[in-house]
């Protein structure tokens, strides 16, 4: 027997003995990726919705105007 095969062998042993921690670190897993998944698609379909929104705002741009008629410097 090999020494690979003895490792897969000892780690499906300690596998099969611990089911429960098994178990529960598999479903550890799952949980993060489908959430991480998750928040990568809500982030992307918010950005794509945003974009449309301010796409359809003026074809020019932004123009910013400041009050210069305040004593205050935070105004602006």
């Amino acid at each position: 027997m090999s020494v690979l095969a003895a490792y897969i062998e000892e780690a499906l042993a300690s596998l099969w003995r611990n089911r429960l921690r098994s178990a529960l670190s598999l479903l550890g897993t799952i949980i993060g990726i489908a959430s991480t998944i998750a928040v990568l698609g809500l982030s992307q379909a918010g950005s794509r919705g945003l974009e449309a929104s301010l796409g359809n705002a003026d074809s020019v741009g932004w123009v910013v105007f400041v009050d210069r008629s305040s004593d205050n410097p935070l105004a602006a």
